[in-house]
This record gives structure tokens, C-alpha cells and sequence, in this order.
């Protein structure tokens, strides 16, 4: 495992990468899941069961949810048009519906 998200370009080219091994801010134990919002944000979650939130240039914007089943486990994540970001949780058998602030 790399422990960082890495991006590429249309044409299959590697651009940059961001993050790197570890439990602090914008950085991962086994990142699993992405996806980008309408609004630019880079959603990626990750084995600790965390969710961070990235500008599309790798810059560390928050974390969303960690520990406490919030979200165990996540197994997908999934923004919609409303800017809502919805995350499936395989060990507790539950989806969960985040705001766009958050909540």
C-alpha cells in the first residue's frame, strides 16, 4: 500500500499524488474509496474509518466522521446534486447521509 491518493489525467498520464502514511490530517492507513463532489471536493475515505476532504489539489480541507459508527468500515462513498455525501458502511449495515457542511 501507498497510502496516498494519486491522480491522473484523461490520457492515463500521473499528475501528482497527495497524502502519505499516517492517523493525522490528509493522511491515510489504506484510502479506499474517492469520489468528487459538484463542488470540486475530493471525498476519500479511509480503513480508519474516517472521511477527508480535499481540494482537487490535494489540500487538506476537513474530516468528516471518525470511530464512534459513525461510519464503520466504509464501502462506498457517493456525493449527490445537492452537494449531500452518502457513505455505505459494510460492518454496520447502514448507509449514512452527510450535509454538505457536514452534518
Amino acid at each position: 500500500f501507498n497510502h496516498r491518493v494519486s491522480v491522473f489525467s484523461e490520457d492515463g498520464l500521473f499528475l501528482y499524488s497527495f497524502g502519505s502514511e499516517g492517523s493525522g490530517k490528509g493522511q491515510f492507513r489504506c484510502p479506499r474509496y474517492v469520489c468528487i463532489a459538484l463542488n470540486g471536493l475530493v471525498y476519500v475515505t479511509n480503513e480508519d474509518n474516517s472521511i477527508q476532504v480535499f481540494q482537487q489539489n490535494g489540500q487538506f480541507v476537513c474530516q468528516l466522521a471518525i470511530g464512534n459508527n459513525i461510519v464503520k468500515d466504509p464501502h462506498g462513498i457517493a456525493a449527490t446534486s445537492d452537494g449531500h455525501i452518502v457513505v455505505a458502511s459494510r460492518d454496520a449495515n447502514k448507509v449514512s447521509i452527510f450535509t454538505p457542511d457536514g452534518q
